[in-house]
């Protein structure tokens, strides 16, 4: 499974992602590359769903889609609608797939940070108590990919309010992640605690890595921990896990990029 998150606000963009790959219900630590960036427009793309395009990795053919389709001068949004052109020429997606696409966009004469989304289906969920409720009459769960405007410059610029958007395995993400600010204010009330600090483009990245390793870390010590794995448990045994990648982007472009 993945958790990839992607943050954009008036600090920048900050995206992580985890590296663990599932293949029928056991775990395989294989260092997947979720979270790429594209230094020639200063933009990340990261995936979720699906990992295979055809018969190659899903993070293989997104390094081959950067190296051979971004170019320098070419706006995000084209970027992300060549995406979806190129997956729908694609065969062998056989399930959900989506790739986050963040960084700075221009349009009508606004340069701000942006996000969009490209995917094979919005599926309606809600996510109430750690639980995931279909909503019906969703989109059908195969058909095209199709470039969404989540969050356009001039969204950013009109509502300048962090924007998070959360793929993968989040139900029990979205319960951690929507409890954590109350106990955080409950904490910096009774002692001189602040986190995260300071205010940075920096700590948002390593915000998002401490979400993903916190999920993690509950998956390992949790009844979700996957037990058919053969590998040593230090190889890791949950649904979301292993080593985390961090992208941040301000409007001077890619400032971080490493795994940890």
């Amino acid at each position: 499974m993945t958790l990839a998150l992607t943050e954009v606000s008036p600090l920048g963009i900050a995206m992580a992602a985890d590296s663990a790959l599932t293949f029928n219900g056991k775990r395989s630590f294989s260092g997947a590359q979720k979270l790429i960036p594209a230094s020639e427009i200063d933009a990340g793309l990261s995936i979720w769903g699906d990992f295979k395009v055809g018969d190659q990795y899903a993070d293989e053919w997104l390094q081959g889609f950067v190296s051979t389709h971004i170019r320098s001068g070419l706006r995000l949004w084209d970027v992300a609608q060549s995406l979806a052109q190129e997956l729908n020429q694609s065969s062998g997606v056989r399930g959900w797939m989506g790739i986050h696409v963040a960084g700075y966009d221009t349009k009508d004469g606004i340069r701000a940070p942006a996000f969009y989304h490209v995917l094979n289906g919005h599926h309606h969920v809600e996510c109430q108590d750690g639980n995931v409720l279909w909503v019906p009459d969703e989109d059908p769960p195969i058909r095209e990919f199709r470039a969404e405007c989540d969050r356009s410059p001039e969204a950013m610029i009109n509502s300048p309010m962090p924007y998070i958007t959360r793929n993968g395995d989040i139900a029990d993400y979205v319960f951690l992640s929507e409890a954590l600010p109350g106990i955080f204010r409950n904490i910096e009330s009774q002692t001189s605690l602040q986190f995260p600090y300071p205010a940075t483009l920096y700590t948002r990245g390593e915000y998002l890595r401490f979400c993903i390793q916190m999920v993690a870390d509950v998956y390992r010590l949790s009844n979700r921990r996957n037990l058919s794995l053969t590998q040593a448990p230090t190889v890791g045994e949950t649904h979301v896990g292993g080593p985390i990648t961090v992208l941040t982007i301000s409007e001077r472009g890619i400032q971080d990029f490493y795994t940890k």
